[in-house]
C-alpha cells in the first residue's frame, strides 16, 4: 500500500513553480497535488504515445525524434523546446571548452585552431528528422526560426518582473530561487519517476529525451497556472466593463503584507523652505529610528488573498478537454485518442 508521501513525490518543487509563475508564495498544497497527478497522467500519455512511434521505427528507445514528431503540429511549442535544445548544446560546448582551456569569447573556435560553426547536436537530430519526413520543409523553418519572440514566455517574464518590484530583499532571493526550480534539476529523482510512468519494462528514454520530458512537464505546470489566472481574472471582471475580461494577466495574487508601513509626505516638488521644514519633521528621533529598524527585522506574515484552488485546475482541464471534443465535432471528424494537455 502506498503512502500519502510514496505517492506524490515533486509536491514542493511545483509549488516552488506555482509560485514563481504567478501564485502567491505559500500555494496550497492540494493544487500542488493536483497538478502533480496532471502531469503524471500526461506524461504517462505521452510515453504510450512515443513508445507506439518507436516501434513502428524499430527501436525500444525513446528518443528526440519521436518526442518531435509529436509537437509537429504545435509550431509554438516546439519553438520552444528547439530553443531550450539550443541552450543546452550551447552550454555543453562552452563548458567543454572552457575545460580544455580555450578562448571562450570566440564560440567559433575549436582545440585545433579550426574556425568552424558550432555544433548543436541535439538541435541537428530533430533537423534531420524533419528533413527526411516533411520534404517541403515547413518543420524545417519552425526549427531554423527558434530565436523568434515567444509572446507567451515574454508575458510571463513581464509578469515576474512586476511583481517582484514589491519584493524586499529577502523576498527577491526566494523567488529568484523559486524559478531556478524544476524537474531536471532534481535528476536522479525525476528518471525514477520516469521510470515508473512507463508503459513497458522493456522501453527505455534516452537522456536527452529525459531533458525534453522536464522541460514539458514543467511548462505544463506553467500552462496550468496560466490558465487559472486567466480564470480568476474572468471571475474578478467588472459587469459594468465588458471589456475588462480581455485585459492582460497583470492582477496575479499579491502577497498582502499584514503590517504595512505609513505613507510619508512627498517632498519631490516642494519649495526649499518647505523642504527643510518637512525634512526636520520627517527626521526620526534615535529611540524611533531604533524601533523602525527593529520592524523591519521582524518576520512579517504573509497571507494569500485568492491562491489556487483545485476547482480551479478542474475547470481549467475540463475546458481544455470539451474544447478538444467541440473542435473534433466541428471538423466532423471521428474518435480520436484522448488529448494531450502537455501537448497543446
Amino acid at each position: 500500500m502506498t503512502t500519502h508521501k510514496e505517492k506524490y513525490v515533486f509536491v514542493n518543487e511545483i509549488q516552488s513553480m506555482m509560485y514563481a509563475n504567478g501564485d502567491c508564495a505559500n500555494p496550497l498544497i492540494e493544487s500542488a497535488e493536483l497538478i502533480e497527478e496532471i502531469v503524471s497522467e500526461q506524461l504517462s500519455l505521452l510515453l504510450s504515445r512515443s513508445a507506439e512511434i518507436s516501434l513502428l521505427r524499430g527501436s525500444k528507445w525513446v528518443e528526440l525524434k519521436d518526442l518531435a514528431y509529436l509537437l509537429r503540429n504545435n509550431h509554438l511549442k516546439l519553438r520552444r523546446m528547439v530553443r531550450f535544445l539550443a541552450f543546452k548544446d550551447q552550454k555543453v560546448r562552452l563548458t567543454a571548452k572552457i575545460a580544455e582551456g580555450v578562448d571562450s569569447s570566440s564560440p567559433e573556435a575549436t582545440v585545433d585552431g579550426i574556425l568552424r560553426p558550432p555544433k548543436l547536436e541535439r538541435v541537428n537530430v530533430i533537423q534531420d528528422f524533419f528533413s527526411i519526413i516533411d520534404p517541403s520543409g515547413n518543420l524545417q523553418s519552425v526549427i531554423t526560426d527558434y530565436t523568434q519572440e515567444d509572446v507567451i514566455k515574454k508575458e510571463r517574464l513581464e509578469r515576474a518582473e512586476l511583481r517582484s518590484r514589491r519584493f524586499t530583499n529577502q523576498q527577491y532571493l526566494e523567488f529568484t530561487e523559486a524559478r531556478k526550480i524544476s524537474f531536471s534539476g532534481r535528476w536522479t529523482k525525476f528518471c525514477a519517476w520516469i521510470e515508473t510512468l512507463m508503459p513497458r519494462s522493456d522501453l527505455k528514454v534516452t537522456v536527452h529525451s529525459y531533458e525534453v520530458l522536464g522541460f514539458l512537464a514543467h511548462d505544463l505546470v506553467n500552462k496550468l497556472v496560466d490558465e487559472c489566472l486567466t480564470l480568476q481574472r474572468d471571475n474578478n471582471a467588472v459587469k459594468e466593463n465588458p471589456v475588462s475580461s480581455y485585459y492582460p494577466i497583470r492582477a496575479f495574487n499579491w502577497d498582502t503584507m499584514i503590517a504595512r508601513q505609513q505613507p510619508t509626505k512627498s517632498i519631490i516638488f516642494a519649495s526649499p523652505t518647505e523642504t527643510s521644514n518637512d525634512a526636520k519633521k520627517l527626521k526620526p528621533s534615535t529611540n524611533r529610528k531604533r524601533k523602525l529598524d527593529a520592524v523591519k527585522k521582524e518576520e512579517h506574515p504573509i497571507q494569500c488573498a485568492s491562491p489556487i484552488t483545485p476547482m480551479h485546475l478542474r475547470r481549467v482541464v475540463s475546458a481544455h478537454f470539451s474544447r478538444f471534443s467541440m473542435e473534433r465535432a466541428f471538423l466532423k471528424r471521428g474518435p480520436s485518442k484522448q488529448s494531450l494537455l502537455i501537448l497543446s
